[in-house]
């Protein structure tokens, strides 16, 4: 687990040139509360996240077609897929550690999502299906979206408008999109 310490090593400075020793371990523990800890807490739900999709082979191959639908409805959002979408997508097979039959599932379901005949409402029935309540996975699956839709560096509005449409129709609130995009 990626745990952070800056909340900590900067407040403990902080305090012991403002302050003194115990001044410094002061602002070392509100360093903590208020930075480290809520990094903590995010990165161990993102971890929980990634690690559902190695869990189970069945939920994986699930899990993999529903967000790479997902993507190729949202990169067809920018009018045409283009070569920043397709490299974006490689990249998150490699994080997401799939080998070369889920990597073919995983175009598959990208070719899928781009097409004109995809229908977003039975992918979100089926996410929600796999997942539940479970919004540090929305939260993962939301986040692939946007990394996927700025990867060429423009944000298209019709791009834009299917983010957001995912993101209430996954049950989190434009707000909370908002800050992702």
């Amino acid at each position: 687990m990626n745990t952070s310490y800056k909340g900590r090593v900067i407040g403990f400075i902080l305090g012991f040139i403002f302050a003194n020793f115990f001044g410094a371990i002061l602002f070392m523990i509100l360093g903590y509360l208020f930075f480290d800890r809520p990094a903590n807490l995010i990165n161990q739900q993102n971890e929980e996240a990634v690690r559902a999709f190695t869990s189970n082979a069945n939920y994986n191959e699930s899990l993999v077609k529903v967000t790479f639908a997902l993507m190729g409805y949202v990169a067809r959002g920018a009018g045409r897929v283009n070569e920043s979408h397709i490299e974006k997508s490689s990249q998150i097979m490699n994080v997401m550690g799939l080998n070369s039959q889920m990597r073919k599932t995983a175009i598959d379901a990208f070719n899928s999502g781009k097409s004109e005949d995809f229908n977003l409402n039975d992918t979100i029935s089926e996410i929600k299906s796999l997942i539940g309540n479970n919004f540090s996975f929305v939260n993962f699956i939301l986040e692939i979206q946007v990394q996927l839709a700025l990867s060429d560096g423009v944000l298209e509005d019709e791009e834009y408008r299917r983010l957001m449409d995912i993101a209430v129709k996954l049950g989190a609130s434009g707000d909370s999109m908002e800050q992702y995009i």
